[in-house]
């Protein structure tokens, strides 16, 4: 028994050590288990044949101590369940909110102008851009690029007709210009799902996509929001590690 009890305890030793390198991935804080330990029972002495009546005692003390290393093992078990509930719930969590945050191209084209100043194409003036233009053929795919949740698919004074996805977390994405919408408000979307296709329709020149990514309302760079470009050639990812702002 006192030998099982060793197994039992280097197991659980094994187990909290893995429980704190998966908190330090995880940047959480430490756990509160405070470790245990067997007191090394058995061994001849204990049962040093003294007579029958030390060897009854001897025994009553070894099981004894033995019920009190198995209660702490119980409880030590506990605490190492509660603590990977928690890691597990995190890791839940990590999931659903790398599902939802922009990750791949909206369409497959051209970068043809990026976020940040421009000269406006119909003033002249320098003006800001929010999002980047990607310029395909009219008809060409438009896909949600995160999980969410549509909130507006319509017609916006200069934007002509546009998709608006709200993704939690503080994300909101915009594809704008489209030919034709497939998807209706508070449609749930999957990242990859064909929402629209490129048009011309606004304040447009030519056929493109003009897709922004928005954080708690604000403008952000879209292209660290590509992490996966199959969708648009080697030419244009040149094009945007070159124009990062």
């Amino acid at each position: 028994m006192a030998k099982r009890l060793g197994e039992v305890e280097n197991q659980m030793v094994r187990l909290q050590a893995f429980d704190q390198k998966l908190r330090i991935i995880a940047n959480l804080e430490p756990s509160n288990g405070k470790g245990f330990g067997l007191r090394g029972t058995g061994g001849p002495e204990p049962f040093a044949l003294q007579g029958k009546g030390s060897l009854l005692s001897s025994t009553d003390v070894l099981l004894g101590s033995m019920d009190e290393d198995i209660n702490k093992l119980r409880v030590a078990a506990m605490e190492q369940e509660q603590s990977f509930v928690v890691l597990e719930s995190f890791l839940k969590d990590q999931q659903v909110l790398l599902a939802h945050t922009p990750a791949i191209a909206p369409t497959k084209g051209w970068v043809t102008s990026g976020f940040g100043y421009r000269r406006d194409p119909f003033t002249g003036r320098r003006t800001f851009h929010e999002g980047l233009d990607i310029a395909a053929r009219i008809g060409t795919p438009i896909v949600a690029t995160a999980d969410g949740v549509v909130v507006s698919a319509g017609w916006k004074e200069g934007y002509g007709k546009i998709v608006t996805i709200n993704h939690g977390f503080g994300y909101m994405t915009r594809y704008a210009h489209c030919a034709k919408i497939v998807v209706k408000p508070g449609q749930q979307v999957k990242r990859g799902q064909v929402i629209a296709y490129v048009g011309n329709t606004g304040r447009s020149t030519a056929p493109h996509l003009h897709y922004e990514v928005r954080i708690k309302g604000k403008p952000v760079n879209p292209y660290p929001y590509i992490l996966v470009w199959d969708t648009i050639d080697n030419e244009n990812r040149s094009y945007a590690s070159n124009n990062p702002s």
